[in-house]
């Protein structure tokens, strides 16, 4: 084992690979696509500074890393930037590279269907409803934090602030994880919602990974929040968009899962109206 350690790294320690002579910015392009990642998910580091303006020209979201001319200090240029530091560990973060290898078998199942409804019905999604405690709340806080793309409000709460935002009377809050047949996605999805008035129920975060894009699962979110409103005696759901630079991609989502436009950035459900929103994803 000792020397099979010396050896280096393995194929299996890589989450992607890309070896070609297109751009490196093409190539970080694919990979964001193969494993579902937005651009700022990417460190780039390259000794050449030719590559590293092609990729800060062309991806100004990737993080791009001035690399020193001595390579004794590489590992020094990589901590300073501070894209690795993370105050608690997560049982995602343990992970990680292993939910990366197995979306990149989902990436390629997909290849083999025409149609996408068949594709979900195929991944046997299963979602878990959990409360944001104690053990949980180290995940919530990630990704409240770094959550940009499907993020209604982009609200940064820190652990604090969300632990006594979920202690008001009224507030209605859980995470989500989910399954499919090829394995375990985490914990991927947060709602947390508080008393606007006695009848009205305001979604102030509303956030789900990337990962899990396109799968329906915030049509079980949904589902789930309308249940727990109507338990509590809500009336109605507020929902809010905030528009940022990087959450575009749900900026009408309020509009297809049926809420009406009150303003630029509120939405609103009347509950005894409220269908049941058509998802793939199983409780």
């Amino acid at each position: 084992a000792a020397y099979q350690e010396s050896q280096g790294p393995s194929a299996a320690d890589f989450a992607a690979f890309q070896a070609s002579w297109q751009p490196k910015s093409e190539s970080i392009r694919q990979i964001a696509a193969e494993l579902r990642l937005g651009a700022d998910s990417f460190v780039f580091f390259d000794d050449n500074p030719a590559e590293r303006e092609e990729v800060r020209l062309a991806l100004p979201d990737v993080l791009v890393v001035d690399v020193p001319p001595d390579p004794a200090d590489y590992t020094l240029a990589l901590a300073e930037t501070g894209a690795f530091d993370s105050l608690r560990r997560t049982d995602e973060d343990l992970l990680r590279t292993q939910q990366y290898r197995v979306e990149s078998e989902r990436r390629e199942a997909e290849q083999g269907f025409t149609d996408m409804g068949a594709y979900l019905q195929h991944l046997q999604m299963k979602a878990t409803v959990v409360p944001i405690d104690e053990t949980r709340l180290p995940r919530v806080s990630q990704l409240v934090g770094k959550t940009n793309q499907f993020n209604l409000t982009t609200r940064r709460h820190s652990s604090e602030q969300l632990q006594a935002m979920i202690a008001i009377p009224g507030t209605i809050a859980f995470a989500v994880s989910l399954s499919d047949r090829f394995g375990d996605y985490g914990l991927i999805a947060v709602l947390i919602g508080v008393r606007e008035s006695p009848d009205v129920l305001r979604i102030d975060t509303w956030l789900m990974s990337c990962r899990v894009i396109g799968r329906t699962v915030e049509a079980f979110v949904l589902n789930t929040l309308v249940d727990r409103a109507r338990g509590q005696g809500y009336q109605g759901l507020l929902g809010e968009y905030i528009q940022t630079k990087k959450n575009n991609l749900v900026a009408d989502l309020y509009d297809r899962l049926g809420f009406e436009d009150q303003d630029t950035c509120r939405w609103y459900l009347a509950l005894d109206e409220a269908l049941s929103a058509e998802t793939h994803v199983v409780g």
